[in-house]
């Protein structure tokens, strides 16, 4: 009987290495510790074997999440131990220049890098998840509630925290007693959202607000105008019409790459809330501004490059939360305005685009399904029938 020893390589991908026969009639204790050894070696491979499998979009969303589940450990006491193995771990497992990035990350996130390295370890070793249990988990949700969170963004980051606390349980680290009450913890659904949003006194944080801001013309155009001519300037600048000019959303933007912009003249979206590709005509201001950023640009991967306090760029690239806290801040800066949102600027572009447009093509440039959504950006007129042309 041959036993199949595993071992991890440098590279942290899992081999199999055939050892030699055992000796009939030996006792099963060379198996036993060779099967709880190759199972340790398993628990750590889960981790890896998960990220491998998942897109890289999915990742950094977790990641966020996970962010979040670190700073609500740190908040009720729970997370001194985590960040100290976190930084242990993260020091040997990654490079000088990872290490770099994660740091401006952190920095334009307004987060502290330990927040960012728990993160991390608890995305890589089922040891970071040593002693939760579903009383915190259930914590973590009511924590979300209370900072404001909308329900879908609990039930998302819920969701994370369960995936990563299921792994740790196939790892052993969790006990399946505890992993089966984990499972049991639930977010809220649509009916049981609504009545919670009606009861709790503080504005929920998100991106979409109950009552939307739409600019007036001469405030959208100085929104998009008035920056300095330096990187993070120009970069701001292309920022703002992407989200003004074509009324994306902040994960279109997030997510468009260099190679979106092949086709001169057009860019390609791809629309993760609908799993749709539309193709989109740049207006002259978007043509102006990006010949001014491709100095800056990436010869390949995400567009939008991140900056941080200082106004210089970095490698790292510009989340959907980084994109959030920058017309926030612009919108403070220009317009005097102290809770501007991308959806905002997309709920302009709406209202805008909705008087000089049928509703099909608003429905098609707007990225909707039905008809129904767009109506909910449009502005409703104070005078009802005043576009109704009749020609008797």
């Amino acid at each position: 009987m041959l036993i199949g020893a595993i071992l991890m390589n440098q590279n942290k991908d899992l081999i199999i290495r055939q050892e030699k026969p055992i000796e009939t009639g030996k006792t099963q204790n060379d198996l036993a510790r060779a099967g709880a050894a190759a199972n340790r070696v398993a628990a750590d491979y889960l981790f890896t074997d998960y990220r491998q499998r998942r897109a890289e979009r999915t990742i950094r969303t977790q990641t966020a999440a996970l962010q979040l589940w670190v700073q609500y450990l740190a908040n009720v006491g729970a997370a001194n131990e985590l960040l100290s193995e976190a930084e242990t771990w993260a020091l040997a497992y990654f490079d000088d220049e990872t290490l770099q990035s994660l740091a401006e990350h952190a920095e334009t996130q307004g987060l502290e890098v330990s927040v960012v390295l728990a993160a991390h370890y608890c995305q890589h070793l089922a040891a970071a998840w040593q002693g939760v249990t579903w009383g915190l988990v259930e914590g973590f949700v009511k924590w979300l509630l209370n900072q404001g969170y909308s329900v879908s963004s609990i039930n998302n980051r819920l969701s994370a925290v369960k995936v990563y606390a299921r792994l740790a349980a196939k790892a052993g680290t969790i006990s399946p007693e505890e992993n089966a009450l984990i499972r049991e913890v639930r977010g809220y659904g649509s009916t049981e959202g609504k009545r919670v949003n009606t009861k709790r006194g503080k504005q929920r944080v998100g991106y979409k607000k109950e009552e939307a801001i739409v600019l007036t013309a001469k405030q959208a155009r100085r929104l998009k105008t008035e920056h300095p001519p330096t990187p993070q300037g120009i970069r701001d600048r292309l920022l703002i019409c992407l989200l003004l000019d074509l009324g994306l959303r902040a994960s279109e933007v997030s997510a468009l790459r260099v190679e979106d912009f092949a086709d001169s003249g057009y860019v390609t979206v791809h629309r993760q809330k609908t799993d749709t590709v539309d193709k989109m005509s740049l207006s002259p201001d978007l043509t102006a501004v990006l010949a001014d950023y491709r100095r800056y640009m990436r010869k390949s991967g995400e567009l939008l490059r991140g900056s941080r306090k200082n106004g210089r760029l970095t490698d790292h690239i510009m989340s959907i939360r980084a994109i959030g806290a920058r017309v926030k801040t612009l919108g403070r800066d220009i317009l005097s305005i102290w809770e501007l949102s991308p959806h905002d600027l997309r709920h302009t572009w709406a209202t805008q685009a909705a008087k000089e447009s049928n509703p099909f093509v608003l429905r098609d440039a707007g990225g909707w399904t039905n008809m129904q959504t767009p109506s909910r950006y449009v502005e409703k007129a104070k005078v009802v029938n005043e576009g109704i042309r009749l020609d008797y």
